[in-house]
């Protein structure tokens, strides 16, 4: 609890939290986007509901946790903090 505290993820629901180190696992240090379908496939990911899925994914869009590449406005998503 104390490391999700230094880092922030304390303010973020299981979703959204689910979301971050999903994530970072599948980007590798967050180097490359990662694909919709990869996060709905990931273990962390792969019971909640689609719309849940995407709902969250906007909160941390809206909040600057994530972002689109350059010249992509959906499907791609990268971790930005």
């Amino acid at each position: 609890m104390g490391m999700e505290r230094d880092l922030g993820l304390d303010v973020l629901n299981p979703v959204e939290r689910d979301i971050i180190c999903a994530l970072a696992e599948i980007a590798e240090g967050c180097k490359t986007a990662v694909r919709t379908e990869q996060l709905c496939a990931h273990e962390l990911l792969s019971a909640v509901p689609a719309s849940s899925l995407h709902r969250a994914l906007r909160g941390l869009l809206t909040r600057g946790w994530i972002s689109h590449p350059e010249g992509r406005k959906a499907g791609l998503f990268m971790l930005v903090r």
